[in-house]
């Protein structure tokens, strides 16, 4: 963080149009999680974008769990500039929103 920041707005820049990314990151609780997405990042409003092959993750007591696409829809990534998500239908498997100035 000392070098890139922990805004989200600094996060979506630096990614943006860049592929494939791994992302983690760790909650107040200690939790970290993250997800992988080959396709480049970008900001489309109200619009889904990615591949199947996207998936997301969690650390939990020393152990990984990993949750892949059920193909089920094509509700992989989504971006704004204030929010970024993964993996929909219902609901998200990570939502990160921009809260003040940080999302960690």
């Amino acid at each position: 963080m000392s070098n890139n920041g922990a805004s989200l707005q600094t996060l979506l820049q630096r990614c943006k149009n860049m592929g494939p990314t791994i992302f983690f990151v760790r909650d107040s609780e200690g939790c970290v999680f993250g997800g992988y997405s080959r396709t480049p990042w970008s900001v489309q409003r109200d619009r889904y974008y990615g591949s199947a092959d996207s998936m997301v993750f969690t650390f939990k007591h020393g152990m990984v769990q990993t949750y892949y696409a059920t193909n089920n829809n094509t509700y992989y990534c989504l971006t704004s500039e204030d929010s970024f998500a993964m993996g929909g239908g219902g609901s998200f498997a990570i939502y990160v929103v921009r809260s003040g100035y940080s999302v960690f």
